[in-house]
């Protein structure tokens, strides 16, 4: 389990001057559980910049530094906890960065190694990791050579749930002028387990920005429907949220 943030804003912010310093360190807070790792992603001409770290986020001058200096537009911010089994090193923390796309993810999935016969085999070539997450994104990619990224996104999701049992395919995925964030969370006759907290997508927004974010800090929030897709636009800060059978029929 982990905790996804991204945002879109008017003009280039940090994180923290985004949400605040109090705000920040109650994410960071988060990290006392997702203690695995943090990780950073913005665009930057034709590819995203990374920064990530297998190292805890609470008490991190690392990551202090880099929400209080790193300033875009568009932004991931991830907190990992190890899906057991899986190392606790950088090439396995979030956001993944393939080109002009960012991805990542909430959840687990079993037996995610069987996603590789239906990757691209010029993609296999990009994995620098070991987990069901990195994987993920690849067959994201997959798809988008074929469909546009939210029909993408919201095919590889079905997949997943149709083929794995999995705990959540939460996701963020942003471009330099989009951010997705993909709720999808248990078959939907057992979205109401107690642990859904760990799960669920919330967002607020005002005339400046937008952030989209896991449920267990702050306030002011909006929860997004389960099994849906909500899309930012970074020209004019657009929220959409549908169904993903609604994108799915949109293709």
């Amino acid at each position: 389990m982990c905790r996804l943030l991204g945002w879109v804003s008017e003009e280039p912010t940090t994180l923290a001057g985004l949400i605040g310093d109090s705000d920040l360190q109650a994410f960071a807070a988060l990290s006392s559980d997702h203690k695995h790792g943090w990780g950073l992603a913005w665009p930057g001409g034709e590819e995203f910049g990374v920064r990530k770290s297998p190292e805890r986020a609470l008490g991190s001058a690392t990551f202090s530094d880099t929400m209080h200096s790193i300033s875009t537009d568009i932004g991931i911010a991830h907190l990992r906890w190890a899906t057991s089994g899986l190392a606790v090193q950088a090439d396995n923390n979030h956001p993944f960065s393939i080109g002009p796309t960012a991805f990542a993810h909430n959840g687990a999935f079993e037996a995610h190694n069987d996603l590789l016969d239906h990757v691209p085999g010029d993609l296999h070539a990009l994995r620098t990791g070991t987990t069901d997450s990195e994987l993920f994104y690849l067959l994201v990619l997959g798809y988008a050579t074929e469909a546009p990224l939210d029909v993408a996104l919201a095919r590889a999701a079905a997949h997943i749930a149709e083929q794995h049992e999995f705990t959540s395919l939460n996701a963020m995925l942003a471009t330099p002028d989009t951010l997705y964030s993909l709720c999808y969370f248990y078959p939907p006759e057992l979205a109401n387990r107690p642990s859904r907290q760990y799960f669920d997508l919330v967002y607020r927004g005002d005339d400046h920005s937008v952030t989209v974010a896991s449920t267990g800090w702050g306030t002011g929030w909006t929860t997004m429907p389960n099994v849906a897709l909500l899309t930012v636009q970074r020209d004019t800060l657009a929220v959409d949220v549908r169904t993903i059978d609604e994108v799915l029929a949109s293709a």
